[in-house]
C-alpha cells in the first residue's frame, strides 16, 4: 500500500496520498466510524456540565 500512496502523492499531491493511506488503515476506518458516537458523548457531557453549573448557580434553598 505504500507504493500506491507514494504514486498518488507524486501525481496528485499530499492530500491524495493521505486519503489513500487513510482508506487502507483499519484504525482510521474504525475512528471514522466512531465519530458519531463521540459527538453524542460530547453533547451529553456539555448537557451534564450545563446542568451542574445551573445547580451551583441556583445555590441552597432558604427556608
Amino acid at each position: 500500500m505504500n507504493i500506491k500512496s507514494t504514486i498518488f502523492g507524486t501525481q496528485y499531491g499530499l492530500t491524495s496520498e493521505l486519503k489513500v493511506k487513510a482508506d487502507w488503515d483499519p484504525e482510521i476506518t474504525q475512528a471514522v466510524n466512531l465519530m458519531p458516537q463521540a459527538a453524542q458523548l460530547e453533547q451529553h457531557v456539555q448537557q451534564v456540565l450545563a446542568q451542574k453549573d445551573a445547580a451551583l448557580t441556583k445555590g441552597p434553598v432558604s427556608q
